[in-house]
């Protein structure tokens, strides 16, 4: 008969029992992982996904800032352009005191005007113009002078032609000039769509 060994027994029992108890160990840290390190993980991520997508945000809105700011400049910069040239440009023609702002310059350019005459009024969609002839004489010197100092008249105006012709002995040159000079700043008019005169059908115009 076989004897039976108790301490054996035990033995092979105790391992079975330490096998199973790591078993449980291993399953329990999976589950605990699983159950809580994934989802922090997870959420890590996320985090740092949501930190990148606000830093490009900032950096957007700074750059978007930057420009509302350059805008900003530009506008109020051809705001006041525009304000000033609107006060160079009268109600009315005001011919006479365009004239004495042309001898004005004339005479601290050297230039000598001769003839002045002005032409036809024309009204365009926003302002309305006045052409005017200018006969002059003067050196070469003295007409571009003339034609700077024409650019900084308080009355805004503008060299639609200029002739010259062969100097004289005097080293003098005859020029004509065409300027337009600029009045009666005005809005243009509203274009909206026009509708076609109503007629009445054949039938209305036979009964009447």
């Amino acid at each position: 008969m076989l004897q039976h060994d108790p301490d054996r027994k035990l033995r092979i029992l105790g391992q079975a029992l330490h096998g199973a108890g790591l078993a449980v160990t291993l399953a329990i840290v999976g589950l605990g992982y699983a159950l809580a390190q994934r989802p922090m993980d997870q959420d890590i991520d996320d985090c740092q996904s949501r930190v990148a997508t606000l830093e490009t945000l900032l950096a957007d809105r700074a750059k978007v800032r930057a420009e509302h700011a350059a805008l900003r400049r530009a506008l109020d910069e051809t705001s006041a352009k525009t304000l000033a040239l609107e006060k160079r440009i009268p109600r009315d023609p005001a011919e006479a005191e365009f004239l004495s702002q042309l001898s004005g310059a004339a005479e601290a350019a050297g230039l000598v005007i001769r003839d002045y005459r002005p032409g036809v009024v024309r009204r365009r969609e926003n302002h309305s113009c006045l052409e005017i002839q200018l006969a002059c004489t003067g050196s070469f010197r003295s007409v571009c002078r003339f034609l700077d100092r024409m650019a900084s008249l308080p009355r805004l105006s503008q060299v639609t032609q200029i002739e010259m012709a062969s100097a004289g002995e005097a080293k003098t040159y005859p020029v004509t000039l065409s300027v337009v000079v600029f009045f009666d700043l005005h809005e243009p008019p509203a274009s909206g769509p026009r509708l076609a005169p109503k007629t009445q059908p054949p039938s209305a115009r036979a009964g009447a």
